[in-house]
């Protein structure tokens, strides 16, 4: 497979008059160039060690969950546990009542593992959402509600990313989708689990024509000048598991953006983000360019970078605390590294 796909990415260096017209996915995947804002600076410095600190919007939606959201979400969770005639020691009942002044600072992180990891977080999350009537007749629904933080690392970043994107719906509505959904660019079709990642169809001939119009969603991209690998043809390809815009009834329709041109700060606009609805999202991601220092790096260990709704960061590395800004993430192709550059545009 490695080397089919290596031969379709081969298609993009095509002289243009032998490629067929862009297509609708390709021109929302390319990036756009803009102004950039007032007082814009290319990333932000977090500190020095020891002293490093959160992006303020992050600090301020952290805080606005806190105050407005947690308490009640806590209250909420510590009734279904009573309920289930559970004893809890009289401190943790005083806490999670709101009795005290200490609220508890939870996070909920699901690991990775592929399609099998992202299906066992939302079991996992699906046991501790609120919204679940016989989680909370068991006791741990209201968990999820009560979170500060939600984490994602791989295929559990593949169900963090289309929880957020979808406006936090229940799992089951998450993994199958809505009953009578409009068909369009920004409604959600559910995972499309029965479609294999790679190769979705058992028809060779519709594979290598689904493969190929991937590749060809990557020609605006290629063609503007920045770096297209492997990594933005697997993103094309779970986008249309994972992003809004994908349903069985489109799956091989080119007519449609299949999640190109949605971006991960877009998050931030949605309205379960808006009103501090769900847990602050993280998406667990490493860099490895060709040549980098490895000296400071434990084998087998890797700087991870995170937070990017707002900027890809690893404050708590003292050798790199300054965090890229992501609304500007294109900005950054141009400036940084093809490497940290090919990275980035994976999440878009």
């Amino acid at each position: 497979m490695a080397i089919k796909v290596a031969a379709w990415l081969c298609l993009l260096s095509l002289p243009a008059w032998l490629v067929t017209a862009q297509s609708v996915a390709s021109k929302a995947y390319t990036p756009m160039a803009g102004t950039c804002p007032e007082g814009f600076t290319l990333v932000r410095m977090a500190g020095s060690p020891g002293h490093q600190s959160l992006s303020s919007s992050e600090a301020a939606y952290v805080q606005a969950r806190r105050s407005q959201v947690i308490p009640p979400a806590w209250k909420t969770y510590l009734a279904n546990v009573e309920a289930a005639n559970v004893t809890l020691p009289s401190y943790v009942s005083t806490i999670l009542s709101g009795s005290s002044l200490e609220t508890p600072n939870f996070g909920i992180a699901t690991s990775g593992g592929g399609y099998r990891a992202a299906i066992f977080g939302a079991g996992v999350l699906n046991a501790l959402d609120g919204r679940n009537a016989s989680s909370n007749s068991a006791g741990l629904g209201g968990l999820l509600q009560a979170a500060t933080y939600l984490v994602g690392l791989s295929g559990g970043s593949w169900l963090l990313t289309s929880l957020v994107h979808a406006n936090l719906p229940t799992m089951r509505e998450l993994i199958f989708g809505y009953p009578n959904p409009i068909i369009a660019d920004n409604s959600w079709g559910g995972w499309n689990a029965n479609y294999s990642v790679v190769a979705p169809s058992s028809d060779p001939i519709t594979d290598t024509e689904y493969v190929t119009d991937l590749v060809e969603e990557l020609e605006g991209k290629y063609d503007d000048g920045y770096v297209v690998t492997f990594v933005d043809l697997w993103a094309r390809m779970l986008a249309r598991h994972f992003v809004n815009g994908t349903f069985p009834s489109n799956f091989y329709n080119e007519s449609y953006a299949h999640g190109a041109g949605i971006l991960w700060s877009s998050v931030a606009e949605t309205e379960s983000f808006t009103s501090y609805a769900i847990p602050f999202p993280i998406i667990v991601s490493e860099v490895s360019a060709p040549g980098q220092n490895m000296s400071e790096v434990i084998p087998g260990k890797y700087i991870p970078i995170s937070n990017p709704i707002f900027e890809f960061n690893s404050r708590w590395v003292p050798l790199t605390p300054c965090c890229p800004r992501l609304r500007q993430q294109s900005t950054l192709a141009r400036r940084i590294t093809a490497s940290v550059s090919r990275t980035m545009t994976s999440h878009r």
